[in-house]
């Protein structure tokens, strides 16, 4: 069956990063907002068991966020709706720290725009554990816009993350579309490769690939950013 669908990763994938730096930056940061309420070992330590949680999601009835906050709520919750401003406002302000250890791609961006010229359909399908609105500043980071994509996966909207097939499914059944016409692109050869057994077809991209001694599953095309730009150059025009 023809690709009528692109799905990409977002971290590493459509934005170039060392993932290692981007997390200092991102944890130093996000530690500091709440040094008004824990010091910064039980603020992480809650921070790794909320996002445990969420990593465990394999498609139930609770959003990615409901998981993450009962979770990390669980001795705050009475001071709930002060630190959920907290985690808002941090994300609106000095969450743009962790931009220090981005870049943006030349090629993703072209292969972006000619996939939405051609007719394609495209969705961000990074794993869910952030807001939207963290998601929707990654992509400015990386040159891109949310109105290029029909859907985006967040933690609002999400009941399951990489590597479970679950979430796969969860973002073809919000889209409609059938495995076997879409295409999965992303740099995780472990989480992003999983969409293969759904049938999906995947694009492992190297530029900044990780989890490759985890990989059980094949690609059914890999190279770097360069390669999937003429791979993009290749597709015909959908009608």
């Amino acid at each position: 069956m023809t690709i009528r669908t692109i799905l990409f990763d977002l971290d590493g994938t459509l934005l170039p990063m060392n993932q290692q730096q981007f997390m200092e930056h991102y944890l130093r940061a996000l530690t500091a907002h709440f040094s008004q309420f824990m010091p910064p070992e039980a603020f992480q330590k809650l921070l790794w068991k909320g996002t445990h949680a969420m990593l465990n999601q394999q498609g139930s009835d609770k959003t990615n966020e409901v998981v993450f906050y009962s979770t990390f709520f669980e001795a705050y919750e009475d001071r709930r709706s002060e630190m959920i401003q907290t985690f808002e406002r941090f994300y609106e302000t000095d969450f743009e720290q962790a931009k220090k250890a981005t870049d943006t791609d030349d090629q993703m961006i072209a292969a972006v725009d000619q996939l939405q010229r051609k007719g394609y359909r495209m969705a961000v399908a990074t794993n869910p554990l952030f807001p939207l609105k963290a998601v929707e500043k990654r992509l400015g980071w990386a040159g891109l816009y949310p109105h290029q994509f029909e859907f985006i996966t967040s933690f609002e909207t999400m009941h399951a993350c990489k590597p479970h097939v679950a979430f796969y499914q969860e973002v073809l059944d919000r889209m409609g579309i059938h495995p076997t016409s879409t295409l999965m692109v992303g740099n995780d050869a472990h989480e992003d490769l999983m969409a293969g057994k759904l049938g999906l077809k995947t694009y492992l991209v190297t530029n900044c690939l990780l989890q490759a001694d985890k990989q059980t599953m094949s690609p059914d095309f890999s190279g770097t950013s360069a390669d999937f730009l003429s791979f993009v150059q290749a597709l015909p025009p959908l009608k």
